[in-house]
């Protein structure tokens, strides 16, 4: 499957792209190639360390289906069982404890090391962080949570998820619009803000910082990929990732993507339909 991303030129300053007219889609476009996998049972041994240019993605719910409990609890280090404790609730508490077996589980293939010996840790604001990987380019990791979904990016470059799920409508939205029209433009800009909300938090998640105004025109545009660059040069590729019902979720990377190893995405639909 093939997605498209719009390229802005490189001889067109940062100011001029930001104050033109002309959309997205008028620019050249780089073809990203989306992979999907089935994700039903444990965890594929065939997982390759990903090249520059590649995202390796995971969707999978946050129950023991991928690995078991008592295996699980087996892989954690010691702060991380001490985080699981230290969660309000049970849910959450699981959760945790998944995301981060199943983390730890896909390290282990990537780097040829058991998962308990990963040195995965936290940076500041409780992210994992992996260090000393010893593989020849370096690896960044990123952990989003969505309802009962859990996502998973593994890429050479920073790299950043985020997600929304919906809560109850607003009162705005409650029962029958009498112009239909008028309805569906109101729903089409709120998704359209709520994606451009997404997609800057994943540039926040990826950089550790805010790049950008949360509401810059760059991001509020349909095209399903963008890049965006920053006053000093940096070029970061933003993906929209493809989830059940009303759901949005983006993956920001320091990097241009040429290729996504989707797994938890497959069906007659492609990378769109939820495993």
């Amino acid at each position: 499957m093939l997605i498209e991303a719009s390229i802005p030129s490189a001889s067109e300053s940062l100011s001029d792209r930001h104050n033109r007219a002309v959309p997205p889609a008028a620019h050249p476009v780089q073809r990203v190639d989306v992979v999907p996998y089935r994700l039903t049972g444990p965890i594929s041994m065939d997982i390759l360390q990903p090249q520059p240019g590649e995202l390796l993605l995971w969707r999978f719910r946050s129950e023991w289906r991928l690995i078991s409990k008592d295996a699980a609890y087996a892989h954690l280090s010691r702060a991380e069982l001490t985080r699981v404790r230290n969660y309000p609730n049970p849910a959450l508490r699981k959760r945790f404890a998944v995301s981060r077996a199943v983390l730890r589980e896909i390290l282990s293939r990537l780097i040829d090391r058991a998962p308990h010996d990963v040195a995965l840790g936290d940076d500041l604001h409780g992210r994992p962080l992996l260090r000393h990987a010893g593989t020849s380019v370096p690896l960044a990791v990123s952990v989003a949570y969505a309802g009962i979904w859990i996502l998973v990016g593994v890429s050479t470059a920073s790299i950043g998820i985020a997600t929304h799920v919906p809560t109850l409508p607003e009162s705005s939205d409650a029962g029958p619009a009498p112009d239909t029209a008028a309805a569906d433009q109101h729903k089409t800009a709120k998704l359209t803000r709520v994606r451009s909300r997404v997609r800057h938090a994943s540039l926040v998640d990826a950089a550790g910082r805010p790049l950008l105004e949360a509401n810059d025109e760059i991001l509020h545009h349909g095209n399903k990929d963008c890049f965006v660059d920053t006053p000093k040069g940096d070029r970061w590729h933003v993906l929209d990732l493809p989830m059940p019902g009303s759901i949005c979720a983006a993956a920001a990377l320091a990097q241009p993507v040429s290729r996504v190893h989707a797994f938890g995405w497959t069906g007659s639909g492609g990378w769109d339909i939820a495993s």
